[in-house]
């Protein structure tokens, strides 16, 4: 594959001369996050060897990555410094580097608000944070474990005010309805089958579908609103993510009897 990628630099209207490239993956390429997760493979291996990091059941879940998204789960710091040290070594005898400016530490607990020593990775100290965002999911510090799901309303609203914005000139109510279902409604369901939100956040993305049904329908009558869910099949959040979460329970049985 590297023997026939090669690029150049545009800069304005000058081109250079094209240059071979000898390492890395394509960006955007369908082979990239495999290929890249075939690399990086040594990394979990060698963490799960030495035993640090959490465990749930017999299954090791110290070390969770996507592509280029890791994240390592330890009960405490100096056992995520050894983490973070396994983690240095193999980097350096990879020849990659971390990028210690995007990695940063938060901290989950009683003692969350506590100060601590500082987490080095590759030679550089790592931020600790109050919240953090991986695969999609805000992470937040505190005593429990803890998301938040604030900065879905703006993705939200973002969504449905471009989508019902092209729709309304259909004139069809139908239209919008089955766009919000397939396209909006998504978006705020994503990792509730596995994070199970509180009533008060459910209560909080209830509202958003509310909100966009009164738009489309024109109704601000909460009986009305209720009998055009019923009318349109759009149940309720709380609903939807209690399936959502039987299905994940289901499929995580039937992954850790095999």
């Amino acid at each position: 594959m590297l023997c026939i990628c090669f690029a150049f630099v545009r800069w304005n209207s000058f081109v250079s001369q094209q240059f071979q490239i000898l390492a890395g993956v394509r960006q955007g390429g369908v082979l990239s996050p495999t290929l890249f997760a075939i690399f990086v493979d040594s990394v979990i291996k060698k963490l799960r060897k030495s035993g640090y990091g959490t465990y749930i059941g017999k299954f090791y879940f110290g070390c969770l990555l996507y592509a280029d998204d890791i994240m390592l789960v330890s009960h405490s710091i100096t056992v995520m410094q050894q983490m973070l040290d396994i983690c240095s070594a193999e980097a350096e005898s990879l020849d990659f580097s971390f990028n210690t400016v995007k990695s940063v530490a938060l901290r989950i607990g009683q003692r969350y608000k506590h100060d601590c020593i500082a987490l080095r990775l590759s030679g550089a100290d790592l931020a600790y944070v109050d919240r953090t965002k991986y695969l999609g999911v805000m992470l937040t510090s505190s005593r429990m474990f803890t998301c938040s799901f604030d900065h879905l309303k703006l993705k939200f609203y973002r969504c449905f005010n471009a989508i019902f914005t092209r729709a309304r000139n259909a004139g069809n109510e139908l239209v919008s309805v089955h766009l919000l279902k397939s396209v909006c409604l998504p978006i705020i369901l994503y990792g509730t089958e596995a994070l199970q939100p509180s009533r008060s956040t459910l209560r909080m993305l209830d509202n958003l579908i509310n909100r966009a049904v009164y738009r489309i329908v024109e109704c601000s009558q909460s009986v009305d609103i209720k009998y055009i869910h019923l009318m349109v099949d759009l149940s309720a959040l709380n609903l939807l993510v209690q399936r959502r979460h039987c299905a994940f329970v289901r499929q995580f049985n039937n992954f850790a009897c095999v």
